[in-house]
C-alpha cells in the first residue's frame, strides 16, 4: 500500500478539482492537522513475510503446543477455524493447539495476497490442511497480521474461517447461484511457450507500449528490480521505459508450463542479456495468461533475481536494512469509529458508498462467499446482495492493535437484518492502513461463529 500511495501521489494531471474529489468521496474528512512522528522501519520483502506461514506451518510438525504458541505476540489474538472461543492468552492458544494437533495437520498456501507496511504485514487468502493421521483434507480462509518487535516477526492477530460450499447469500436470502459454461479454446505448450518470445521480441523494438501490449488491461506485474507492483499500462511503460534503455534480450533456462480453460501458466528460470553493457542477470519468472477471446494475454507476471545463495544459518547475524516513516498518530477510539463509518454505509443501502472504504488494493474474504474479493467492482457486487435485507452491524467483543501507519481490529460482532428480523453472529478481522489522508481497509475477513465446544 506505501508503494501504492506514492505511485499515486506521483500522477501529474488530475482527474478533477480538489473541491469535486471532496464531493466525489464520501469518506474524506474535514481538513485539519494530523498528529504524527517517526518511527525507524525493518525492510522486509514478500518472500520474508511468506516464510512466516512455513515458520508456523513447521512448529505444527513437532506435536509441541508450546512451539507453536511461541509464533503469536504476547498480546495476539486467534480466531479459529473450528472454535467458537477468540484465543487471547499463551494459555488459551496452547489449550486449543493441542486438540488440533492430535491429528497431525500439514498446511498448504493455495492463494495469497501479503501486504507490508512499517513493521507491521498481512498475509491473507485460503489454505488446505492435511491432516496425516486420519487422511482428511479440509480448506479454509486466512488472515495473519504480524508486527516486527524489534528482533522477529510475531503473529498478532490469526482468523481462519472453513470456506464455505458456495457463494451465497446469508440463509435467510433465497436466491439462486449463476452458473455458466465456458468454450475453452485450444492451446498446445507450445502455443504457450511462444507468448514469451512474442514478448521477448517486443524488448527489441525498444517501445514500452508495444511491451505493456502484451499484458492484460487488468494485470499486475512484479518486476525484478522494482519494489512497486505495476497495474495500470502507464505504470508498466514506465518500468519498461528504464528497463529497455540497457537492450535486454531474454532466454529461458527451463521452465514448466500449466494449460487450464482459457488460462496457462509458464514459470521457471530465465536469463538477461544487456546489449548495451554486456551484463547477464538470470532470474526466477512466472506468466499467467488469460485467452480474451482473440488472444492470450499476460495477466501477472512476477520476475525476482536468483538468490546467490541459500540463507545463512540462523546463528549468523546480519545487519537489517531499515527506513524511516512519519507515523500519523491514532487513539483505539479512531480505530474502533472506522467501523461505525462503515457501518453507517451499509445503512445508505449503495454497494458503491460501502466499498470507499476499501483501499485500491485490499481483500474482502466475506462471511458468506467461498471467492475472495479483491477489486472495488467485485467487492459491490457482494454487497449488492448483502444490503437487500438492510443490515445493521454491532460490536460484541474487540480487540484493537495500532502501529505505524496501521492498525487491526478483530472480534466479535452481530448483524441484524431489519427486513427479515433475522440476527447473525460472526467473528471479524479489519485491518487499516493510513494513506495520507484517510484510514482506508486494506483486508476484512469475516466468518460464522463455530458451533460451542
Amino acid at each position: 500500500m506505501r508503494r501504492l500511495a506514492l505511485f499515486l501521489a506521483m500522477m501529474a494531471v488530475p482527474m478533477m478539482s480538489y473541491a469535486a474529489e471532496q464531493k466525489a468521496n464520501p469518506l474524506t474528512q474535514p481538513q485539519h492537522v494530523v498528529p504524527k512522528h517517526a518511527e525507524l522501519c525493518i525492510a522486509a520483502t514478500e518472500e520474508d513475510i511468506a516464510a512466516l506461514f512455513d515458520r508456523w506451518n513447521a512448529t505444527l510438525q513437532t506435536g509441541d503446543v508450546h512451539k507453536v504458541a511461541a509464533n503469536y505476540a504476547p498480546r495476539s489474538l486467534l480466531l479459529p477455524t473450528v472454535s467458537s472461543r477468540p484465543r487471547l492468552t499463551a494459555a488459551d492458544k496452547e489449550d486449543y493447539f493441542h486438540h488440533f494437533l492430535e491429528n497431525r495437520p500439514v498446511g498448504h498456501i493455495d492463494s495469497r495476497e501479503i501486504e507490508i507496511d512499517c513493521n507491521t504485514a498481512i498475509d491473507a487468502g485460503l489454505y488446505t490442511f492435511t491432516f496425516q493421521k486420519t487422511g482428511n483434507s479440509v480448506k479454509a480462509r486466512y488472515t495473519f497480521t504480524y508486527k516486527w518487535d524489534g528482533k522477529q516477526w510475531l503473529i498478532t492477530s490469526h482468523h481462519s474461517s472453513a470456506l464455505p460450499t458456495t457463494d451465497a447469500p446469508p440463509e435467510h436470502v433465497h436466491q439462486a447461484v449463476p452458473q455458466h459454461t465456458e468454450l475453452c479454446v485450444a492451446a498446445e505448450e507450445e502455443d504457450i511457450a511462444a507468448l514469451f518470445d512474442r514478448w521477448n521480441a517486443s524488448l527489441q523494438t525498444g517501445d514500452p507500449h508495444k511491451v505493456a501490449a502484451n499484458y492484460a488491461p487488468t494485470s499486475i506485474l512484479l518486476p525484478t528490480v522494482s519494489g512497486r507492483p505495476r497495474r495500470t499500462a502507464l505504470d508498466k511503460e514506465d518500468y519498461f521505459h528504464h528497463f529497455l534503455e540497457n537492450r535486454p534480450v531474454g532466454r529461458i533456462d527451463s521452465r514448466e508450463i500449466e494449460i487450464d480453460c482459457n488460462t496457462a501458466i509458464d514459470t521457471g528460470l530465465y536469463t538477461f542479456t544487456f546489449q548495451k553493457t554486456g551484463n547477464i542477470v538470470k532470474a526466477r519468472y512466472t506468466y499467467t495468461y488469460k485467452w480474451d477471446g482473440k488472444q492470450w494475454l499476460i495477466t501477472s507476471h512476477h520476475s525476482s533475481a536468483v538468490p546467490t545463495a541459500d540463507a545463512p544459518p540462523e546463528h549468523v547475524h546480519q545487519a537489517v536494512p531499515q527506513h524511516a516513516e512519519v507515523c500519523v498518530e491514532a487513539t483505539e477510539q479512531d480505530i474502533a469509529a472506522l467501523f461505525e463509518r462503515w457501518n453507517a454505509t451499509l445503512q445508505t443501502g449503495d454497494p458503491h458508498k460501502v466499498a470507499a472504504n476499501y483501499a485500491p488494493t485490499s481483500i474482502l474474504l466475506p462471511t458468506v462467499s467461498v471467492r475472495p474479493r479483491l477489486t472495488a467492482a467485485d467487492k459491490e457486487d457482494y454487497f449488492h446482495h448483502f444490503l437487500e435485507n438492510h443490515p445493521i452491524g454491532r460490536i460484541d467483543s474487540r480487540e484493537i492493535e495500532i502501529d505505524c501507519n496501521t492498525a487491526v481490529d478483530a472480534g466479535l460482532y452481530t448483524f441484524t437484518f431489519q427486513k427479515t428480523g433475522a440476527s447473525v453472529k460472526a467473528r471479524y478481522t479489519y485491518t487499516y492502513k493510513w494513506d495520507g489522508k484517510q484510514w482506508l481497509i486494506t483486508s476484512h475477513h469475516s466468518s460464522t461463529v463455530p458451533p460451542k465446544e
